[in-house]
């Protein structure tokens, strides 16, 4: 079967692309769900501390007129909840890594050639040489 946008993603191992190439529709539609569900929890765990907290804390915390930091809102509390959504997102990541790997470790291909969810490598700086 042919690689499609579905299955791709940059840095994928080879072993992960031999198993997507192989996938049957099902397998592949069952693949771009699991790669929605992390997408729908990295946007705001991953995007939002990084770009959005600490743009809004810039702007709340610059004093309008003289550019001075205002002393009166506590900065610290817009890095604890950047650092908060950066540790969820760093579990999000793990356990959907993990998820992932069972899903192509189950396809009916991957099963024909004996591959487990520990053989899997997901990106290609993992994969060794075969």
């Amino acid at each position: 079967m042919a690689r499609d946008s579905l299955t791709w993603s940059p840095g994928q191992s080879k072993t992960v692309r031999e198993i997507c190439d192989h996938m049957t529709e099902a397998e592949r539609r069952k693949a771009y769900q699991l790669s929605m569900a992390y997408a729908y929890w990295a946007i705001p765990t991953l995007v939002v501390p990084v770009g959005g907290i600490g743009g809004l804390a810039l702007a709340v915390l610059r004093h309008p007129e003289n550019g001075e930091f205002n002393k009166a809102i506590p900065w610290s509390l817009f890095l604890a909840v950047g650092a908060a959504l950066l540790a969820v997102q760093v579990v999000i990541t793990l356990v959907w890594r993990r998820k992932y790997r069972q899903f192509l470790a189950s396809t009916k291909w991957a099963k024909s050639q004996g591959y487990t969810a520990r053989s899997i490598k997901l990106s290609s700086w993992q994969e060794k040489e075969r």
